[in-house]
């Protein structure tokens, strides 16, 4: 079981993190490929990378996650949402920008 849910998009996903998660569900990992993530909403998670500080999530923060690097994040007071696209999700469209994916993240509540 993984501990969030997903939409598929064109380009990409959206994750939805629940404040309710179980801490333990949020485990180190990595992934198979390249990631570019960006944060839509949530308060107080934090993002960390192996041998790395974690640092403070915020709405609009972009960052890149490299395939193989060990990754986790670290629980806030509400619920996280974030877009993400892998090297392999991209496929020459239009992205959707910020308030369109925030759109479809409220929609699915």
């Amino acid at each position: 079981m993984v501990p969030f849910e997903q939409i598929n998009l064109t380009n990409g996903f959206l994750r939805i993190f629940s404040s309710n998660v179980d801490t333990e569900e949020l485990y180190w990992h990595k992934d198979k490929e390249n990631r570019q993530v960006e944060v839509i909403s949530g308060d107080g998670w934090m993002f960390q990378t192996d041998n790395q500080l974690p640092i403070k999530l915020s709405p609009g923060d972009k960052f890149e996650i490299e395939k193989n690097t060990f990754h986790r994040i670290i629980k806030g007071s509400n619920n996280l949402i974030v877009y993400i696209e892998e090297d392999k999700c991209h496929t020459g469209l239009e992205k959707l920008n910020a308030k369109d994916r925030m759109e479809k993240a409220e929609n699915t509540f």
